[in-house]
């Protein structure tokens, strides 16, 4: 008796796993039942197999997760920080976030949690927290401070998540065991009692506008000859790039290292990179006014604007 070929199709996409909906619309029960019992399919989870033979893969414990669960549910901790594309996260053993209490599974670690729709994406087809949510859970079950403030970093660094989003998550998710400390280290990002980064790069513009400068782009997307890279304040018929540096950034190598990589990438594609923090702009921002001026200067004469 072969499988249908639709089936084995079907299954393929999903490397290999099928739920019962599916397999049904297809063969009958006493099919179903019958290749279970001789052992051509096998049970993964609940109305979830797997057919013999299938290479297991991550991707494998992922998709079965995803067809036991059917909704309601994100892929959470761990197993979002690496299809986030954190460094030091594996792909292991998914770990899930569910709204409905589940019957535990071996393969998979279950967290019944309330799961705020702006605290979820979709990534590479699966049903994920978001990044700011993710800071949220990890920094209950990651093992000590640095390696919270390191992943945290990260994700500021990278730009995969902004500190006013973050900030709304930690409202959302306020008392989740970790928010303390996240809380504290959202503090050092804004630069103490400072401003928030939607604050700051309303304070550029507004410097802008009270020396009568041409209004910059804000968020351009520019490509340094790798990459496209996201730029705060682009002026862009000279080629200048303001960075409202809301925070310490760099507050670990690999963050530092990085960011010189990408400052280094804009200059060789010629770009003139001036960064402005919050407090510059507070005690000295005639200096920074000054400074901008004559970059400008001086690129429109290099240019012949």
């Amino acid at each position: 008796m072969a499988d249908e070929p639709g089936l084995l199709r079907q299954a393929e996409q999903q490397h290999g796993v099928l739920s019962f909906k599916q397999v049904l619309a297809c063969v009958s029960r006493q099919q179903l039942r019958y290749r279970l019992g001789c052992g051509r399919w096998e049970r993964v989870h609940p109305r979830t197999i797997r057919i013999h033979g299938a290479p297991a893969t991550w991707e494998q414990q992922m998709h079965a997760a995803k067809l036991w669960l059917g909704s309601k549910f994100a892929f959470s901790h761990q197993t979002a920080a690496a299809l986030h594309g954190l460094r030091n996260f594996e792909r292991a053993a998914p770990i899930i976030a569910t709204v409905e209490r589940r019957r535990r599974s071996r393969t998979v670690e279950l967290h019944h949690a309330t799961l705020h729709h702006k605290d979820q994406r979709i990534v590479d087809g699966f049903p994920v927290t978001s990044v700011p949510r993710t800071a949220i859970d990890l920094a209950g079950v990651l093992d000590g401070e640095q390696a919270i403030r390191s992943m945290v970093d990260e994700m500021v660094s990278r730009r995969l998540m902004s500190l006013d989003v973050f900030k709304q998550a930690l409202d959302r998710n306020g008392g989740a065991r970790g928010t303390a400390f996240l809380l504290e280290l959202l503090r050092l990002y804004e630069g103490g009692d400072g401003a928030s980064e939607s604050e700051l790069e309303d304070r550029v513009f507004a410097l802008c506008d009270e020396y009568q400068f041409p209004r910059p782009k804000k968020q351009k997307a520019v490509y340094d000859g790798k990459r496209f890279r996201r730029l705060d304040f682009l002026f862009e018929l000279w080629g200048v790039i303001i960075e409202a540096d809301s925070s310490a950034h760099h507050s670990s190598p690999e963050a530092f290292e990085a960011d010189r990589q990408r400052i280094n990438a804009l200059h060789a594609r010629g770009f003139i990179v001036l960064h402005w923090t919050w407090n510059a702009i507070e005690e000295r921002p005639y200096e920074l006014v000054d400074e901008l001026r004559r970059v400008l200067e001086l690129r429109q004469s290099m240019l012949g604007h």
